[in-house]
């Protein structure tokens, strides 16, 4: 199974670190713009379903706005990503889910992330956790430098996905019976009725 997860939100608010801390359990040194979009992969074996993960870390920056949206495409979630010491990157979440609402996938799992932390916070992130639950998100307080929540918040964005997946098969093997059962009832009642009954 293929699961497809984009993180999305201001540049510098650390897409890249929390990516490659879940992904390698390390960050970057420095300071590492993403350019367009970068990818990086993870298997996983959830219970007993075979899962690729796929972290689409997308560029913040203004001049590859345009392009984002291609790769929100086939998303199973989003991550958005705001900096607890910058309340802009914050204010922006609600542009970046206004974007995401228009291409992604309505079933959509949303995650915000209110990354870095392990630094003092600039705002109060009630503010935050309260715009996560009016949109219907998870919220996590992530350090991509300390590694707070980082897998707390992938995990339970990996084990919601492959229970909906479940769900989606077990009904859709329901149907499929309930198909056979009408089929074959049908076609009992072109048999009966073949013979003449009685009367």
């Amino acid at each position: 199974m293929e699961i497809k997860v984009c993180v999305i939100g201001d540049s510098g608010v650390g897409k890249t670190c929390i990516s490659m801390r879940y992904c390698h359990g390390s960050i970057p040194e420095g300071p590492t713009p993403t350019i367009g979009a970068s990818f990086v992969q993870r298997r996983l074996l959830v219970g007993e379903v075979e899962t690729s993960l796929q972290i689409w870390d997308t560029a913040g920056q203004e001049r590859f706005r345009s392009m984002a949206p291609m790769y929100y495409r086939g998303s199973k979630a989003a991550i958005l990503v705001c900096d607890v010491t910058d309340k802009e990157s914050f204010k922006s979440l609600q542009r970046w889910l206004k974007e995401l609402n228009q291409h992604a996938d309505p079933e959509l799992i949303v995650c915000i992330a209110a990354n870095k932390c392990d630094l003092a916070s600039s705002y109060d992130l009630l503010e935050c956790e309260q715009f996560a639950y009016s949109v219907g998100a998870k919220y996590y307080k992530t350090s991509a430098v300390t590694g707070e929540n980082i897998n707390e918040m992938f995990e339970g964005l990996i084990q919601t996905i492959v229970g909906q997946y479940a769900s989606s098969r077990e009904r859709s093997v329901s149907q499929d019976a309930n198909l056979l059962n009408l089929g074959a009832k049908s076609h009992a009642d072109k048999r009966s009725g073949s013979t003449g009954g009685c009367c």
